[in-house]
């Protein structure tokens, strides 16, 4: 029963202070110490007190607020934004185009987000998965669909920003030796104004490697790709610019083979001769 009694009372007013500096219990006439480590200066002291005004000596906050961040967008002076801006966006994009425009509020708020992201964590834009991928291998591979939200990952300001923060990941094969341009024209679906600008930008010799899936060169693969119509071809076009010499390559290539092909076909029929005469002469013996 008193131990039943005495359950019910520390129910009732809570369990027993305890004193740190002795470890023991205190009685109820007893108060306990301050300890004296908490006199000492904290080398981490709280950034606002209960009034909600910064200490006397903390640093001063040269950052914007984020609701600012976010809804404004960074500094005009945010060299790593406007790097992304200026490979992301064509010169004559319409204004209040959701696909690309930075009016959007979604897309700026989007960009903004991005931002903060990458700033954050510029070391794993390297990262590489067991697939030998990027962040960048996989925002090309994703399905690139005009009508979706500009806050979606597959918006062409991914591929800038990440671009942006590590352009050497432009020019790195995955575990396939598939390039992210070859993701981007292949599965992503990309054209010149949705993706594929910031990419030749940054990787300019990747118009001269043919994918090792399909065999083509990157012109070629926007040449055939069977989305966007017109913009599939002007694709194309500014892809040839950046590599004019592959189409003379490609007519040269053709040319050399049809002369092989003839050269074959004369062996070939001077073999037969032949044989026909060493046939003839067993005969006439």
């Amino acid at each position: 029963e008193e131990e039943e009694e005495e359950e019910d009372l520390m129910i009732l007013d809570g369990p027993p202070e305890v004193d740190h500096n002795v470890g023991g219990v205190l009685q109820d006439d007893q108060v306990a110490e301050p300890n004296a480590e908490d006199d000492e200066e904290n080398p981490f002291p709280p950034l606002l007190h209960d009034n909600n005004e910064p200490p006397e000596n903390a640093p001063p906050d040269n950052d914007p607020p984020d609701n600012d961040l976010l809804n404004n967008g960074p500094p005009e002076n945010d060299q790593f934004h406007n790097n992304a801006l200026e490979n992301d966006l064509p010169e004559n994009d319409p204004p209040g185009n959701t696909v690309s425009s930075p009016l959007t509020p979604s897309t700026s708020i989007y960009r903004s987000r991005m931002d903060m992201v990458l700033q954050m964590n510029t070391h794993a834009c390297a990262a590489i998965d067991h697939v030998g991928r990027t962040p960048l291998h996989y925002a090309c591979a994703a399905r690139w669909l005009p009508q979706q939200s500009s806050t979606n990952v597959t918006t062409p300001c991914a591929i800038s920003l990440l671009v942006a923060a590590r352009p050497s990941s432009a020019s790195l094969p995955d575990g396939h030796n598939r390039l992210p341009l070859h993701l981007a024209l292949g599965r992503g679906g990309r054209t010149w104004t949705t993706g594929i600008r910031p990419l030749v930008s940054a990787s300019p010799q990747s118009v001269f490697v043919p994918d090792a899936l399909s065999r083509l060169f990157p012109f070629m693969m926007a040449a055939a790709a069977d989305y966007a119509g017109k913009a599939c071809l002007n694709t194309a076009y500014e892809l040839l610019l950046g590599a004019p010499n592959l189409v003379q390559g490609g007519v040269k290539e053709h040319e050399s083979e049809r002369r092989l092909r003839r050269k074959i076909e004369e062996l070939v029929r001077e073999k037969e001769e032949l044989e026909q005469m060493i046939k003839r002469k067993r005969v006439e013996k």
